[in-house]
């Protein structure tokens, strides 16, 4: 099977000094109605420097009034979306997937998945460690759930299977509960370099994620490829000009109805480093 062109006639908008700052801000994840992102960010308010100078991965969020985006804060107890504190200050944690239905937080800490449960006052929990069939290998940097629950992607670096550097697995969900033993999707999608940040778009069909060892145009490029039945998939596309660039561009999410997309990227005249744009 072989992939279509895509369509080039896309806008590509920084998101602004209001979301993003002079440090290093990406990992976008939206909720189905666009009113709230929820996004990593290594700037203040963190409470200790990590040995490269910048502070700590927490996690921020922005939400919609209107068609403008308000002023990015961290999430604390004050933000009104959590229980208890998420962002300890201590380490990295930062917002990796949603679920379709929103009351489900997934969170990379300690190298591992972590996730938090919406409670019926609409505040996320205490994160929990998935199991050892989600949290798999060396580290596991990123994870998408799909539109009904039922599929997982994970990254691994290390994992049983591997092709080299980070790559992505599946695994679908047991009917009596937990996850089955996951599979490196292969070849045709893993390279002996990274892929990460898999988004599996809710068409069923099409897989988006980043690579930096895939005809990229320089750093991580966003890809897609198609499942054409079972575990085969059409060889991966570029998605090419204006989305990607010289620089790292991951973390590429859309909308439901595929009309816009929100993702990060080093791209050269942003507010700072890694900047989220739509």
């Amino acid at each position: 099977l072989r992939n279509q062109e895509p369509d080039r006639n896309a806008t590509v908008e920084n998101m602004g000094p209001r979301v993003n700052s002079d440090s290093p801000d990406y990992v976008p994840v939206v909720t189905n109605d666009e009113n709230l992102i929820l996004f990593c960010s290594r700037r203040p308010p963190g409470k200790k420097k990590n040995i490269d100078g910048l502070y700590y991965e927490d996690i921020f969020y922005t939400t919609k009034n209107g068609e403008e985006w308000g002023d990015a804060d961290v999430i604390d107890k004050s933000s009104g979306y959590i229980q208890k504190e998420i962002n300890e200050g201590k380490e990295h944690e930062a917002p990796i997937s949603l679920s379709a239905d929103g009351n489900t937080l997934f969170i990379y800490k300690k190298n591992s998945i972590w996730k938090s449960e919406k409670d019926s006052d609409g505040k996320w929990s205490i994160p929990r460690r998935m199991n050892q069939n989600v949290n798999i290998g060396e580290a596991n940097p990123s994870v998408h759930i799909t539109a009904d629950g039922t599929e997982m992607f994970i990254v691994s670096v290390g994992a049983a299977g591997s092709l080299g550097g980070r790559d992505i697995y599946y695994t679908k969900k047991r009917e009596e509960g937990g996850w089955e033993k996951p599979v490196n999707l292969g070849p045709v999608i893993n390279t002996p370099y990274d892929e990460d940040a898999p988004f599996f778009h809710p068409d069923g069909k099409t897989l988006y994620f980043s690579s930096n060892g895939k005809n990229s145009m320089g750093g991580f490029d966003i890809f897609y490829s198609i499942n054409i039945e079972g575990d085969k998939w059409s060889t991966p596309f570029n998605i090419g000009y204006p989305l990607n660039s010289v620089n790292d561009d991951i973390f590429f999410t859309t909308t439901a109805d595929g009309q816009r997309g929100y993702f990060s990227s080093a791209k050269s005249g942003g507010v700072g480093e890694k900047d989220i744009y739509t």
